[in-house]
């Protein structure tokens, strides 16, 4: 699943919303405009300088949250990966190793759950900074900003707030999967060629596939949410 690659997608024209409607930009690197030694320099008001000042801390702001977001994805998404990985029938030779991944998938979920809770609280402290570098400026300015703000957060903190709930249905089966294997290990075996689960009854067959179309299913739903809520970003 390439989660931190879509995610990040989602997030940067999230911010470039907010950016765009507000006037301002968000600019990782930038080069300078060639000089000119035609002309002079315009000189800048104090009220100008005050406002290019904010703009650059709005726009440091802003690429924090960004920075913030790729470093929390990077984490989730590892964990979400070894989670997949641990139901393999490579993984699961014996009883004893599926016993082990059960333990240890409870726990990683524990750890996912909590990395979710620190990612949804990057939104309150960029939010606590962004008031912080307007909180000088005039009610006007503050407004425009603070409105556009609070329009971009409610969506991305609704669509991840969602994301993150079907994504926990699937750890969840990841781990019924494992609860599985461990009821029925002596009805099952595993081929050495290519590792594949081998069940002693249909019904046993019936019930791992109907796990892992569910898994299926929540993760085109997860592609459709995210391509609902960017579809410029969608082929």
């Amino acid at each position: 699943m390439a989660l931190i690659s879509r995610k990040d997608i989602i997030i940067v024209s999230g911010i470039i919303g907010i950016a765009a409607l507000t006037g301002l930009w968000v600019v990782m690197e930038t080069s300078p405009p060639p000089a000119d030694t035609a002309q002079e320099a315009p000189v800048l008001t104090p009220e100008q300088i005050e406002t290019a000042r904010v703009e650059k801390q709005f726009e440091d702001v802003l690429n924090g949250l960004l920075r913030q977001v790729a470093e929390k994805l990077k984490s989730y998404g590892v964990k979400r990966k070894v989670l997949s990985e641990i139901i393999r029938g490579e993984n699961n030779t014996s009883l004893e190793m599926v016993n082990e991944n059960l333990a240890f998938a409870q726990g990683l979920r524990g750890e996912m759950a909590t990395d979710v809770e620190d990612f949804m609280r990057i939104f309150t402290t960029t939010e606590t900074a962004v008031l912080d570098i307007t909180r000088t400026q005039d009610k006007t300015f503050q407004e425009k900003i603070m409105t556009n703000w609070e329009a971009v957060k409610k969506k991305q903190t609704d669509l991840y707030t969602e994301y993150f709930l079907v994504d926990n249905d699937i750890a969840g089966l990841h781990e019924k999967i494992l609860q599985f294997f461990s009821s029925h290990y002596d009805q099952l075996t595993i081929n050495p060629d290519d590792f594949a689960f081998v069940f002693t009854g249909a019904d046993l067959r019936t019930q791992y596939d109907a796990f892992l179309q569910e898994i299926e299913a929540l993760k085109t739903r997860q592609k459709e949410m995210l391509a609902a809520a960017n579809p410029q970003t969608q082929p």
